[in-house]
């Protein structure tokens, strides 16, 4: 009888060892899943932050260059009509 006890307590304490690793590897995985993720995303936000203040500066190079022309030729303009 207490044998029969000691055996079932074996099977059951393997079992939570089973289930136990098993859930580790669960958690193992996910974990380095998440942390891939986080890598290409922060990869991704290193190439294109440059990429983005490019764009912007650029924007502001137009914008300056465009208002600038319309200055001189309304100054051209004007030096037309005296």
């Amino acid at each position: 009888m207490i044998q029969t006890l000691i055996n079932w307590a074996e099977i059951i304490g393997g079992l939570a060892v089973v289930i136990s690793l098993i859930f580790v590897a669960i958690q193992i995985r996910s974990s380095v899943i998440q942390s891939r993720a986080d890598s290409y995303t922060k990869v991704s936000e290193l190439w294109l932050q440059p990429a983005s203040d490019f764009i912007e500066k650029a924007g502001r190079l137009l914008a300056y260059l465009a208002l600038t022309i319309a200055h001189k030729l309304g100054h051209a303009l004007l030096e037309t009509m005296r």
